[in-house]
């Protein structure tokens, strides 16, 4: 789900894979979402099942399996394929639009992580950042913070925009951040 595999993740759920809270909200499935909480709304021990790291001990990518970072992840997988009534629910279930999502190639906020492109035609970059903008748009209208350092470049969503490319969600960080009133004023 992180790299855009979304139609090879539909074949394996078509074809019976067990989906995990994350894939299951990569893919929008909001039953298999769900089954993952318990009546009080807590989620269920090990809703992050799949780990992809797990035979690479020790490993920079490997993160706990805390209802925190399996939240960040599932909400990472479903604004990345546009899943905004996913994306919704786990709002609402206590994912936090800002935060560092832990335990994927990079450590990183979604907002950041919406700018990644890996590789292709100009014409093609410009597309994904069509494709993303409403959901950075949706992110940003519920809180999500842009000027966020991520835990390695050290770089906001701004940054991380400019770099990739991604001019219109440049755009989009810069006025939220003109926006955001000075905390020392």
């Amino acid at each position: 789900m992180l790299f855009g595999y979304s139609t090879i993740c539909e074949q394996l759920a078509a074809a019976g894979a067990r989906l995990d809270l994350r894939f299951a909200a990569g893919l929008g499935r909001l039953s298999a979402m769900r089954a993952c909480l318990n009546e009080d709304g807590s989620l269920k021990p090990d809703p992050g099942l799949a780990d992809p790291y797990a035979n690479q001990a020790p490993s920079p990518i490997r993160a706990p399996r805390t209802d925190a970072v399996v939240l960040g992840q599932a909400l990472l997988y479903a604004c990345l394929h546009g899943r905004l009534e996913a994306a919704t629910w786990l709002i609402e279930h206590n994912a936090d639009s800002s935060a560092l999502v832990l335990g994927t190639d990079h450590d990183c906020t979604i907002l950041q992580r919406m700018t990644c492109h890996f590789g292709g035609s100009k014409a093609q970059i410009k597309a994904l950042e069509a494709a993303r903008l409403p959901m950075v748009r949706w992110l940003l209208d519920r809180g999500a913070d842009p000027a966020i350092q991520d835990a390695e470049v050290p770089a906001d969503a701004l940054g991380w925009a400019r770099h990739h490319g991604m001019d219109e969600m440049a755009k989009l960080f810069e006025h939220a951040s003109e926006d955001k009133p000075d905390p020392g004023a």
